[in-house]
């Protein structure tokens, strides 16, 4: 997810830029907890194999602090100077691989990958710290 350099400042005004300034206005956006297609290297927060009880996952996301918090930050900014707030929807892309076999999530693992939001109100937080977006912080 490296959109940066030159190009961040572009991208950000095009996605959350005001529509008469040729930008789209988003005011949604979705990300996903931990690695998806487009990231040029494979994570998860969560790697200990039968940790169904989420136990171990990476409440303070870790790998998401370098880029994509910053990212989300700033994309937050520039929706924020439109007199909006940008809303985030985070969802995991896949299950770790030890939830999987083969491509399917194991039957016996639904409960504990549904079980990281209570609500679909959950999902769906403005951001501020970036903890929020996984639930790992109570001051949001």
């Amino acid at each position: 997810m490296c959109v940066w350099g030159g190009r961040r400042t572009q991208v950000l005004r095009a996605y959350g830029g005001d529509g008469g300034d040729g930008g789209n206005a988003y005011t949604l956006g979705r990300v996903p907890i931990g690695s998806c297609d487009f990231d040029p290297e494979s994570y998860t927060f969560d790697d200990v194999v039968n940790d169904t009880a989420l136990q171990h996952f990476d409440h303070n996301v870790t790998h998401d602090q370098r880029q994509l918090l910053p990212f989300i930050r700033a994309a937050q900014r520039t929706v924020a100077q439109r007199g909006r707030s940008l809303r985030v929807l985070g969802s995991p892309w896949s299950p770790p691989a030890w939830m999987k076999v083969g491509e399917r999530l194991r039957p016996s693992l639904s409960s504990p990958l549904a079980s990281t939001s209570d609500s679909p109100s959950d999902v769906s937080l403005t951001v501020s710290c970036g903890r929020c977006l996984w639930r790992a912080c109570s001051q949001c």
